[in-house]
């Protein structure tokens, strides 16, 4: 389903983003939760039933969204031959970029309505941003909230 924002909801990137996605690419060894923001992008908290929460990223996944898959093998991460294309390679600054942009997005969609765990049906949204990577392809940004 595809949704109009309602209401605007203060959004910012953590004080301590960059520091943290920093450490999460070049140490190896950290594995906690990134946090990326303070709150939610508005077009997804403007939703009924939607809360206002931080945005938290595995480091896992940082360093994947970061780094391409050569990246990840010189720092010593063993990468699978077929998850490749998990590494995105968008760099810290244009994923930084991103994340900081959510709050302007071009169009937003929530939910998958097929998914056999019914929070996935309404706790999912999918954001496309207006920011392009290098080779000019449109950046989407899946969102699960976890309210955990």
């Amino acid at each position: 389903m595809v949704f109009a924002e309602k209401s605007r909801v203060s959004y910012s990137i953590s004080p301590n983003a960059k520091n943290e996605v920093h450490k999460a690419v070049t140490d190896i060894s950290v594995r906690d939760e990134i946090s990326l923001t303070e709150n939610t992008p508005s077009i997804i908290s403007s939703q009924k039933g939607a809360k206002n929460l931080p945005m938290m990223m595995n480091a896992s996944h940082v360093r994947q969204n970061i780094l391409t898959a050569d990246e990840a093998r010189q720092l010593g991460i063993v990468v699978d031959k077929s998850q490749e294309d998990h590494w995105h390679g968008l760099g810290e600054d244009l994923f930084l970029r991103v994340i900081d942009g959510l709050d302007d997005v071009e169009l937003a969609y929530r939910g998958t309505k097929t998914a056999s765990d019914p929070s996935r049906r309404e706790n999912f949204f999918l954001l496309i941003s207006k920011i392009t990577d290098a080779s000019g392809n449109t950046i989407n940004v899946p969102v699960y909230i976890n309210e955990k």
